[in-house]
């Protein structure tokens, strides 16, 4: 109990701290916001709570990146003009349920189309890069490169050794 007691303390007096102090941005001082780094689970565990992505600004992108898997639904044939294919439209159905499931500490996402017509989303953070292609059987084909070690995933959204590979390297769960 005693340790319940003291983290909680030492939470508010950090919360506290942290609500008061500001940080410039530009020109604009911003309040920091106090987040947990851990929760008390009902079973009194300590339960890890994820950071932010640095890139939180994502959120406000979502609908927006919504939108450009919309635009992309009104490709043709060679809209490159070397040949691609016009999209698939059910791997744009699944990006779209993809990106709307994405969590808040997700990287900042960007979604194209293959040469073959299959949607795309794409994760840049640093030295992080990962690409998900989506296939019209809800498959995935996903490549996932931290620190120069690389990941390959292929498998069904649905299927659960594909999701656990998924969450591993990304960080996240495979939803869609």
């Amino acid at each position: 109990m005693a340790d319940r007691t003291s983290f909680a303390k030492t939470y508010v007096t950090v919360a506290n701290f942290v609500k008061s102090s500001a940080f410039a941005v530009g020109e604009v001082a911003c309040p920091i916001q106090a987040m947990p780094t851990a929760i008390i689970s009902s079973c009194g565990q300590n339960v890890p709570v994820p950071a932010p992505h640095p890139e939180i600004g994502q959120l406000e992108m979502l609908p927006a990146v919504v939108a450009r898997l919309e635009e992309l639904r009104e490709l043709d044939e060679d809209h490159d003009g070397e040949g691609a294919h016009a999209p698939i439209q059910e791997t744009l159905d699944i990006a779209v349920g993809f990106v709307r499931a994405l969590p808040f500490y997700a990287p900042t996402v960007a979604v194209g189309l293959s040469r073959e017509g299959f949607a795309v989303a794409e994760f840049h953070a640093g030295e992080e890069f990962g690409q998900v292609i989506f296939q019209p059987d809800r498959s995935i084909e996903a490549y996932h490169n931290k620190k120069g070690k690389s990941v390959l995933i292929e498998g069904g959204i649905g299927d659960q050794k594909t999701s656990e590979d998924f969450h591993h390297s990304f960080g996240f769960r495979l939803e869609a």
